[in-house]
């Protein structure tokens, strides 16, 4: 499989090209649609719904007019009336909180029985107060009170955290269906909803300056191939409304993928100031400066994929979608771009061939097989090295080399089992045989042709099957690296080390000054009760020592020491693909609070209240309490 370097991918809003004489019923030139917005929003009188935007027929009816008219605005970060709720998001927050409603029928039930039991209570207190014989009563009286009023405020503050996420929930539920009315234009002649183009692309949008958008689309040139094979559509938004020029390579051979390439960024908003209002209105929640270039990633299905503020990372959509090879290609090439007529038929198609784990390649599989995908996030150039199990079939390639940015994908039977790692510093020419500084396999060639890495070096390795795959990084022959493995589907868990230990690798450890890897104990001192053998080969025995736990500490998801299983090996059922990343992110767990602008739209649910087992005690407990008191 060629390589890629890898680069984050964005679905872009605004459109430089908008023309206004091709909008329904809209303006004859875009001055005039300037001067009409200017003049409404000079005169504030327009307030906009966050969810809602400017609809051109109002604009064409205000100008020619003259006559102003404000639409009510809802609070910010607040779902809009429940007129404007469609009945398909009430019954998608239904099903996503099946018993929500329920629960707050019961908080407002019993909130009703405090507050009678508490008027009985009061009127109770005042006869008491007001006859002197019945005194001794108001202890008791008093307690009554004190539990019905506590009763009160504790289902009130339940019903008012459910009605919250409710409405939380609600809110991102139109902003999503807000999203998927928004049109785009494919051509002169054919404009679609984004609810269109389900199960057929992946839509990325950038919003942002000229500028921005024009040198987006030039560091998503090495990643082209890529896009096309994961089916990505690219939407331009240019706030300054000023004309992109997307530059090509001028050169014969790359003629055929720059037309590729205007294919993929061919697509543009229809009706400007919706999409601009909607993107704004998520800025303002966001609390993003209006002013910051974003991007917007979207799934096959629709919902959002993720976000960030800056340039989007195409290496890294490159490196973590499936392929939807074939088909789509076939519309790129066959269809000019466009899509095709029965699109509900392929999205039908596509959804169904994605959720069996089957990527849509030019041929089919005859077995099922696991995808690894190898990035290189390190500075410098690294030669990945595969090994085989025993008695286990090579892969296609047992070596290669990845320049830095770069990815490469290989395909392993479901049965496979074998390690892979990175080696640094190597030299390959044809008058000599080439070495590697570390993780070198010996081959004195590129391919290491089922031979293994010398220690030091950074392990990661696996055991696949049918129905669970077992993997772990393991540092037992030393460290070179950093790498963490992330399982692309599934509830898998990321196990390695993101942490660079050669800086804080002991000085009887350290290879080189310069500190290239840090060697094991086993590797530095030798002797059984480092190595785990002879009379420590058993976890009876075989303790971590103080080097160990060097390792440990700095990370602590992977193999310290032979024996350290309990927290270092990591299963993962139906993940199907695995990212083996080297040099990652600090954590790979965390993303920075740029890439998640618009985090609020990830997810179909808001955070569901915690604690449901104890508002199900309190809920018994209240009403034991009550049926007593009754």
């Amino acid at each position: 499989m060629a390589m890629a370097a890898v680069t984050p991918i964005s679905l872009f809003i605004l459109s430089p090209n908008f023309n206004p004489s091709h909008e329904a019923g809209s303006f004859r030139s875009k001055a005039f649609l300037q001067r009409s917005v200017l003049l409404a929003s000079s005169h504030s009188f327009f307030c906009i719904h966050p969810s809602l935007v400017f609809r051109s027929r109002l604009l064409f009816r205000i100008a020619r007019r003259r006559q102003f008219s404000c639409v009510n605005c809802s609070a910010e970060n607040k779902p809009s009336p429940s007129s404007d709720i469609s009945s398909t998001a009430k019954i998608r927050s239904e099903v996503l909180s099946p018993f929500r409603s329920v629960r707050m029928f019961f908080y407002l039930a019993f909130i009703a029985s405090g507050a009678l039991g508490g008027l009985i209570t009061i009127t109770r207190l005042i006869s008491s107060l007001a006859n002197p014989s019945k005194t001794l009563l108001l202890p008791e009286i008093l307690k009554d009170l004190s539990i019905d009023l506590g009763a009160v405020f504790l289902f009130y503050f339940l019903y008012s955290r459910e009605n919250e996420a409710k409405n939380v929930q609600l809110a991102k539920l139109f902003r999503e269906e807000s999203l998927s009315q928004l049109k785009l234009r494919i051509d002169q002649k054919k404009i679609v909803p984004i609810n269109d183009l389900r199960g057929i692309a992946r839509l990325v949008i950038l919003a942002g300056p000229a500028t921005y958008i024009n040198e987006s689309f030039k560091l998503s040139e090495p990643f082209t191939e890529g896009l096309l094979e994961r089916g990505v559509l690219v939407v331009p938004f240019a706030t300054d409304m000023s004309k992109l020029e997307f530059e090509s390579v001028d050169c014969k051979e790359q003629l055929p993928i720059d037309e590729k390439r205007k294919k993929l960024w061919q697509l543009r908003p229809f009706n400007v100031a919706e999409w601009s209002n909607w993107i704004g209105e998520q800025k303002k929640l966001a609390t993003v400066s209006l002013d910051s270039p974003v991007y917007l990633s979207l799934r096959m299905d629709g919902r959002v994929r993720g976000s960030g503020v800056g340039y989007p990372p195409w290496n890294a959509f490159v490196a973590q979608l499936p392929p939807v090879k074939g088909l789509w290609s076939g519309i790129l090439d066959g269809m000019d771009g466009r899509v095709l007529p029965h699109h509900y038929f392929v999205a039908a198609f596509l959804s169904f061939l994605t959720q069996n784990y089957t990527f849509l390649n030019t041929r089919a599989s005859a077995e099922k097989t696991t995808t690894f995908t190898i990035i290189n996030n390190c500075r410098q150039t690294i030669w990945p090295g595969i090994l085989s199990g025993a008695g286990i079939p090579l892969l296609s390639t047992t070596g290669f080399e990845l320049q830095s940015g770069q990815w490469h994908s290989i395909e392993a039977p479901s049965s496979w089992s074998g390690r892979l790692w990175a080696r640094t510093s190597c030299v390959f020419d044809d008058s000599k045989p080439g070495f590697c500084l570390t993780g070198d396999c010996g081959t004195g060639e590129v391919e290491c042709n089922g031979k293994g890495a010398a220690p030091p070096v950074t392990l990661a390795e696996f055991t696949l099957g049918d129905e669970k795959d077992f993997y772990d990084v393991s540092l037992v022959d030393g460290y070179n690296l950093p790498m963490v493995i992330e399982g692309e589907k599934g509830n898998c868990a990321v196990a390695g080390c993101a942490v660079d230990v050669n800086e804080k690798c002991p000085p009887e450890l350290r290879v080189g000054e310069a500190a290239v890897a840090c060697r094991s104990a086993c590797a530095a001192f030798g002797g059984d009760e480092y190595c785990c053998s002879g009379e420590f080969a058993s976890p009876a025995k075989c303790k971590p020592t103080a080097y160990s736990e060097v390792f440990k500490t700095a990370c602590p998801d992977s193999y310290s020491y032979a024996f350290d299983d309990a927290s270092s090996i990591f299963t993962c059922a139906g993940a199907g693909q695995y990212t083996v990343t080297f040099c990652p992110l600090a954590n790979p767990s965390e993303k920075s609070s740029t890439e998640a602008w618009l985090a609020n739209l990830t997810s179909n649910s808001p955070p569901e209240p915690s604690c449901r087992l104890l508002d199900a005690l309190i809920v018994v407990f209240f009403s034991l309490l009550s049926f007593c008191l009754s």
